[in-house]
């Protein structure tokens, strides 16, 4: 009976008993404490039971956990028991491989012993081998101080080797330089062929019959000016023959102190990267260059004889004072110039002229030729850009100014340019543009304005006058060449005819003095034995002349104031030898063929063009 069951009666007696109030309560009350004491005794064995219930359960537990390892040691016995029969067998392997070692030492013993012997037998090859290393070492201790010293003479033959190889480095810079200067030499003497019928012509009629006639006449007093002003057209002619892309362009040269930087400045000009004039510290332009837009970058050198050769961009890098001044000759008497073809920025009409520095006091590299080629050149150009360097230069110095007075005459339109203003602050920019200002107003040399530009930065800081910017876009123009050299031409003949038509009026003046001379010594009867010796002398001395002077000099000083007959009419003979002399010496006939052949030689001129 289980607890839910004994309290289902319990309840229902405690239920039942206020309800029955009969005669069998009593009897109830007697008998129901026993079944009391049975139902507690009830409850009792049921505790008991389930206790031995649990006891039996936990018991079945351990013996089902003794049953499982019974199995598993009799799983093990079984593994074991195999394991002693694999043993066994493998015992009996044993033993029999046992067997065969035996056999095996027994013979290994023996050779052993054998190999003993042969241990024997080595250790007496060991002892002879030992003295053999001996030498051996020794022979090692030779082979290395051997090594040593080659070792050291390797050194030495190395440092040789690379002393060689720089100067084979050396030379090879040596050979390259005078193959450079071989091709350059050879290819401008060898070059022919590529002149114009133009510039052939007008180069043939100055060489051949220009030159030898300015030479022959002394009628010009500024005729070295004219000459050079001839070249300079001839070979402007050339330029623009040759290189199409210079024709019609207006030319503005560049010109200034050494190392005021003329190139830099006209790199600063130059469109991109490909192509760049030489620069540097040292006078760097020896040969005038002209330099003009192109789509793509060429660099010609023109030679004496007419030619035209091709200059390789590293060559022409190198054209420097120095380089220049290296030959044994003067490069420019067979290359007098350079034309470089190449992208301007917007300035398709302008060519520039990069002119050898000017400042004969500050270089020793400075020379005649340098000022001959600026004054040839500034003929040629329709514009002056002069280049002062801020870096060794305060304000414009005394020989530019002397150059620009000396070429004033040359100069159609100057532009100053002070260069390297990014050297000096904004303050002293303006103060050097009101003090170049200044002298050039006090030296009355006209200018259309300064600036302070940068070559290295293409940048112009402040300027008085007209702007850099301003000048050159109105110089961007373009010209009627041919017209102009045929202008300049008439220009330097109109000198010539007016150096004649002065000399011809002199002549005639002197004709003129000379014949009323001979008039006068008729008239006083000169040359007649009665003729006063003073009144003579007075007639001479009347009508002037160096020849004439020395003669009455010469008459005067003699010893005698008493002239023998003899000496008079010797002295008499040589006054009209003289005067007839005088006649031709001033007779206007060969200056008018002069200036006719002039006329002449300036009209082949002309149709040449």
């Amino acid at each position: 009976m289980t607890d839910s069951a004994s309290n289902e009666s319990r309840e229902i007696l405690h239920h039942d008993l206020p309800q029955t109030r009969s005669w069998s309560w009593r009897f109830f009350q007697k008998i129901f404490p026993p079944f009391r004491r049975l139902g507690d005794n009830y409850t009792a064995l049921l505790g008991v039971a389930r206790a031995l219930d649990e006891e039996h359960t936990d018991t079945k537990q351990k013996v089902l956990a003794q049953s499982e390892t019974i199995n598993s040691l009799t799983s093990d016995l079984k593994e074991i028991n195999g394991k002693h029969e694999t043993l066994l067998g493998s015992y009996q392997t044993l033993q029999q491989k046992e067997g065969q070692l035996s056999k095996q030492c027994g013979k290994l013993e023996e050779e052993i012993q054998e190999r003993l012997g042969a241990i024997d037998s080595l250790q007496s090859c060991h002892d002879i081998t030992l003295h053999e290393k001996k030498d051996l070492e020794l022979e090692k201790e030779r082979l290395l101080v051997e090594k040593s010293e080659l070792a050291g003479e390797k050194d030495h033959i190395q440092g040789e080797k690379e002393r060689l190889a720089a100067e084979n480095e050396e030379l090879l810079v040596l050979k390259g330089d005078l193959e450079d200067r071989y091709h350059l030499v050879s290819s401008a003497i060898s070059a022919r062929g590529d002149a114009t019928p133009k510039y052939q012509a007008l180069s043939a009629i100055l060489e051949k019959e220009f030159l030898p006639f300015a030479n022959s006449i002394n009628v010009l007093k500024s005729e070295a000016e004219a000459i050079i002003r001839m070249r300079g057209l001839v070979d402007q002619l050339r330029v623009i023959e040759s290189m199409s892309r210079f024709m019609d362009k207006t030319v503005v040269a560049l010109s200034g102190g050494f190392s005021s930087g003329k190139s830099s400045f006209i790199n600063s000009m130059l469109s991109g990267d490909t192509m760049k004039l030489p620069v540097g510290l040292e006078p760097m332009t020896a040969i005038p260059t002209y330099v003009g837009h192109g789509e793509e970058t060429r660099i010609l050198g023109y030679s004496t004889n007419g030619g035209v050769v091709e200059i390789p961009a590293h060559l022409y890098s190198r054209l420097s004072h120095a380089y220049v001044e290296s030959f044994s000759f003067n490069l420019r008497d067979l290359l007098p110039y350079v034309a470089v073809e190449t992208p301007l920025r917007d300035l398709e009409n302008i060519s520039f002229i990069d002119l050898p520095g000017y400042d004969p006091g500050a270089s020793e590299s400075h020379t005649a030729s340098d000022s001959t080629a600026a004054s040839e050149f500034l003929e040629q150009a329709h514009a002056l850009i002069w280049v002062i360097g801020l870096d060794s230069n305060g304000t414009i110095p005394r020989s530019d100014i002397e150059f620009l007075e000396d070429h004033a005459d040359r100069m159609k339109r100057l532009y100053i340019v002070i260069n390297k203003a990014d050297l000096r602050p904004a303050s002293d920019l303006a103060r050097v543009l009101e003090e170049v200002r200044d002298i050039l107003e006090l030296s009355g040399i006209a200018y259309e304005g300064i600036s302070a530009y940068s070559s290295v930065r293409s940048k112009e800081y402040d300027y008085s006058g007209s702007s850099l910017t301003d000048a050159l876009g109105k110089w961007n123009s373009q010209h009627n060449s041919l017209a102009e050299i045929a202008n300049e031409i008439d220009a330097v003949f109109a000198l010539y005819y007016q150096a004649f038509d002065t000399e011809i009026e002199h002549r005639k003046t002197m004709h003129a003095h000379t014949h009323a001379l001979e008039l006068d010594l008729l008239e006083i009867g000169a040359f007649n034995e009665e003729a006063s010796d003073i009144a003579f002398s007075d007639i001479l001395k009347r009508y002037g002349g160096r020849s004439v002077e020395r003669t009455v000099t010469s008459w005067e000083n003699d010893g005698n104031k008493d002239i023998s007959e003899e000496n008079r009419a010797r002295k008499i003979d040589s006054i009209k030898t003289y005067i007839k002399e005088l006649k031709v010496a001033y007779s206007v006939e060969s200056i008018a063929e002069q200036k006719a052949f002039a006329a002449s030689i300036h009209k082949r001129m002309l149709s040449a063009l």
